[in-house]
């Protein structure tokens, strides 16, 4: 969300940010469509919102007088906001990106992963991904009513299959190869092992022919890829995905 958009306050900050656009009608009547009819916060029910008050930032700490009431100890914090760039609208994801969410659910995954000796891993904080994203012009950002479009478009091509694969043990080999029905040569398979969720990336070489293999069969993998994925049956059940 703090990368690609998702908050109702993001659609507001985006159409204020649209507003001097010629096709700024066309992002309101979306709001009014796919978003504005189920927020129920009455502040983020006003599409004029930062419009009206580009200060506006009481849903920051929504219902905390009421929280209140329930602490032993009187606490309260400051708001302050750092000043990353002159859009409203990103300066707003930045700071929940850097300050205000992410540093927090971070925390918290990561005492929960070390609870068991597990290392936590965030894909989508990636440098070069955050360098990216923020290269996009804003109005991308949000489209049709959609929050997320860039991810929402990017995952389109996304193939994802569930299905049986098996290999043939008289073949000795220690490289990583498939064959698959319908991916073209030099695709590359993520495939995994849902028994014990082994995962390895895999080239496709060939095609699969039915001669030979039952029709249900999906992939034929070399020895190599059957020990990398601890299967132990000629045949098991594999989960895959590749881009079309």
């Amino acid at each position: 969300d703090e990368l690609f958009t998702g908050y109702y306050d993001h659609f507001l900050l985006h159409l204020n940010e649209m507003r001097s656009e010629e096709d700024y009608p066309l992002y309101m009547q979306d709001w009014s469509e796919h978003v504005g009819r189920f927020v129920r916060n009455p502040d983020l029910k006003n599409p004029n919102l930062y419009n009206q008050d580009s200060n506006f930032r009481a849903h920051v700490f929504d219902a905390s007088d009421e929280l209140k009431g329930f602490f032993l100890k009187s606490f309260s914090e400051d708001f302050v906001e750092e000043n990353f760039t002159d859009s409203l609208f990103r300066n707003r994801m930045l700071n929940e990106l850097f300050h205000e969410i992410t540093p927090v659910v971070l925390h918290e995954d990561d005492l929960n992963s070390m609870q068991y000796s597990i290392e936590n891993r965030s894909p989508y904080l990636d440098r070069n991904l955050f360098s990216f994203v923020n290269s996009i012009p804003s109005r991308h950002l949000i489209q049709n009513g959609y929050g997320k479009y860039i991810l929402r478009e990017a995952n389109k091509r996304i193939i994802k299959q569930k299905g049986p694969a098996t290999w043939n043990n008289k073949v000795k080999s220690t490289n990583l190869y498939a064959l698959h029905r319908t991916a073209p040569n030099g695709t590359i398979l993520k495939v995994t092992n849902p028994l014990n969720r082994r995962t390895l990336y895999v080239k496709v070489v060939g095609k699969l022919q039915s001669a030979g293999y039952d029709y249900s069969t999906i992939l034929v993998l070399s020895p190599a890829c059957v020990k990398a994925l601890g299967a132990i049956n000629t045949n098991f059940m594999t989960n895959i995905e590749y881009y079309k």
